[in-house]
């Protein structure tokens, strides 16, 4: 999957449900994702809404995206 700033959470979380747990673990006010707020949230956010919900930049957050998916694919 190509990460961009429009792409929707809700399309990774479809990928890959077990990033929410490592997406959360990121920073405290990403949290929100494991609530049932932030359930509804991430259906209609994108990468960049969760970039100015964190502080991360855009490129940063799609790094750390590809970091662990690449990382949990290859072990």
């Amino acid at each position: 999957m190509q990460f961009t700033a429009e792409t929707r959470l809700q399309d990774i979380a479809d990928a890959y449900p077990w990033l929410i747990d490592y997406v959360a673990s990121l920073d405290d006010r990403l949290k929100i994702a494991k609530t049932f707020v932030g359930k509804q949230l991430i259906k209609r956010s994108t990468i960049a809404d969760a970039s100015r919900l964190s502080g991360y930049s855009v490129e940063r957050l799609i790094t750390e995206l590809e970091k662990e998916i690449a990382k949990r694919e290859n072990a």
